[in-house]
């Protein structure tokens, strides 16, 4: 018999799957009722064959760099967990599998599961640790996507009424990354006081004010990790490198369908789909990748087949690459994606609450007693 919980996440599935199908047919064209009920078409469908094949190096190039970008990743992550608690094999498997899961099931659960698979394998590091250290490096990397979007004067304007959107979006990003640094430069200060949070929370009900100053506690852990200038530096620069391949492959992509592929174009089509599948959707955001590609070239003039077939190109590539890589991963690590997303883990691997880090080292501490 299936369980509610099954039929829920078919209905989800098939939800997502209609909406990518939505979306994917208004790539292509739209619905018009003049002079009489008819589909109209953007472009010519068989103009996409002679774009997509004039440059097939520089699809060999997209697929270069999207590989490239899974262990710069893993090295980035280094310095957002706490030191010596992984090596970079362990962390390269983590993120592969999260590529995968972000490219096969829906609701972006690919950070989830890269969390999860970290924190089994590394005793002593807890979920909740592992998760903070996921949302500081994607904080390393908008920090750095931002800092090239800065940088698009110097490649072409952005003053322009077409790229409206695109310079509010910026600015939303821009007071995101201001409120997470906030926020971890707060929880950083809360570390150890885990005590006093408790007693400030000691009205809840239960013991939820206990339950919630432990999780303040791991999140201020995971926070500390890259507290100095001189790690939170080195992350830094490694987002700086990761984002740097994702732009290459995204000029890359842009000179294959023949479309201006300046380093302000890349970027301003990188950004607005990095905010576009922010939003949780279905796998790979089949359907909102290929839809902002389409908004975003065409704001830069790029004609609607050329804007079509680099979303195509790009994502079917991006994906190919990302599922072969985590497939590889998944097989040697004779794991189950769906036991990390149901926080399930091997016996093998179980750590004991009372195991946990202890501050500066990278080794953990005993339990009392």
């Amino acid at each position: 018999m299936t369980s509610p919980r099954s039929r829920r996440s078919r209905w989800a599935a098939g939800l997502a799957g209609a909406v990518s199908l939505v979306l994917m047919a208004l790539v292509f064209g739209s619905p018009s009722l003049h002079p009489a009920p008819h589909w109209a078409w953007r472009f010519d469908p068989h103009q996409l064959v002679g774009i997509l094949t004039a440059h097939p190096l520089a699809f060999a190039a997209v697929a270069a760099l999207e590989a490239l970008q899974l262990p710069l990743r893993a090295w980035l992550w280094k310095y957002v967990l706490p030191r010596g608690v992984s090596g970079q094999p362990a962390r390269y498997h983590a993120i592969a599998l999260g590529a995968l899961a972000q490219n096969v099931l829906p609701a972006r659960v690919g950070e989830l599961v890269r969390g999860l698979s970290l924190s089994r394998s590394c005793p002593g590091l807890g979920r909740a640790r592992s998760l903070t250290t996921v949302v500081t490096s994607k904080l390393a990397e908008l920090a750095a996507l931002l800092t090239f979007v800065l940088l698009i004067p110097l490649s072409m304007p952005l003053s322009g009424p077409e790229l409206a959107e695109f310079r509010h979006g910026a600015i939303i990003a821009a007071g995101v990354l201001v409120a997470l640094i906030g926020l971890g430069a707060l929880l950083t200060r809360a570390r150890g006081r885990a005590h006093r949070i408790e007693a400030a929370l000691r009205h809840l009900p239960g013991r939820l004010g206990c339950k919630l100053a432990g999780v303040v506690e791991e999140l201020a852990h995971g926070v500390a990790a890259c507290s100095s200038w001189r790690r939170a530096g080195a992350a830094y620069a490694l987002a700086l490198a990761t984002v740097g391949a994702a732009v290459l492959a995204f000029q890359a992509g842009l000179w294959g369908v023949g479309a201006p592929h300046s380093f302000g174009a890349a970027t301003v089509v990188l950004g607005a789909v990095s905010l576009g599948m922010s939003i949780p959707s279905s796998p790979s955001g089949l359907g909102v990748f290929h839809l902002v590609c389409l908004y975003a070239l065409t704001a830069l003039g790029v004609p609607a087949a050329n804007a079509v077939a680099f979303g195509l190109a790009v994502h079917l590539i991006g994906t190919s690459v990302n599922i072969g890589l985590g497939l590889v991963s998944l097989l040697r690590g004779h794991e189950s994606i769906g036991h990390l997303v149901d926080g399930q883990a091997p016996v093998a691997l179980d750590v004991e609450p009372a195991l946990a880090l202890s501050p500066g080292s990278a080794r953990p501490a005993p339990p009392p007693g």
